[in-house]
């Protein structure tokens, strides 16, 4: 008879234990507070052509959690070098997985330290307006910054982007 109200008792202090661990671990898995916004997530990577290549395989601006008016993290930086047999101007264009940011996202775009494009996202999803030129065996760093003005009040919450930034050769303009 005291085996078993003993028995009964360790299951009960056992179940206890286990209910206490349950809540611990659960309470320490929950989300962070976000006031019921995810915010956005991004990621650039610049993919190489024929003449073009370019020092990131892989993305080379992530951001996660992004929410409009939010403070500008560090920009987006790739090596770009001109491996054709000539002096050559490239353009670039954006190729977003989904469209979901195109007019909400801010996208500013510098070679060498000189603006090549300044707008939204899906402005740059044609080729840019401007040229950068490079000579043979010339590289130099295309820096990207994006960000959703403070004006952007809906649409973004938990957008998943990724976007390709693409390269094609013009000698259209000028190239040295």
């Amino acid at each position: 008879m005291e085996s078993s109200k003993n028995r009964k008792a360790f299951k009960l202090i056992a179940f206890a234990v286990g209910v206490i661990i349950a809540i611990v671990a659960l309470s320490g898995w929950r989300l962070a507070d976000t006031n019921g916004r995810f915010g956005a997530d991004i990621s650039f990577k610049a993919i190489p052509s024929g003449h073009l290549s370019t020092s990131a395989g892989a993305a080379f601006l992530t951001q996660t959690g992004l929410r409009p008016g939010a403070p500008l993290s560090a920009p987006g930086l790739v090596a770009v070098t001109n491996i054709g047999r000539a002096n050559h101007g490239f353009r670039i264009r954006a190729v977003p997985s989904t469209p979901a940011l195109n007019d909400l996202l801010a996208v500013q775009v510098t070679v060498a330290g000189q603006p090549l494009y300044s707008g939204t996202l899906g402005g740059l999803t044609e080729w840019s307006g401007g040229i950068f030129t490079l000579a043979q065996g010339q590289r130099e760093p295309l820096e990207l910054q994006a960000w959703l003005p403070a004006t952007s009040a809906r649409g973004f919450d938990g957008q998943i982007v990724e976007v390709d930034l693409q390269f094609k050769r013009d000698d259209s303009g000028p190239v040295g």
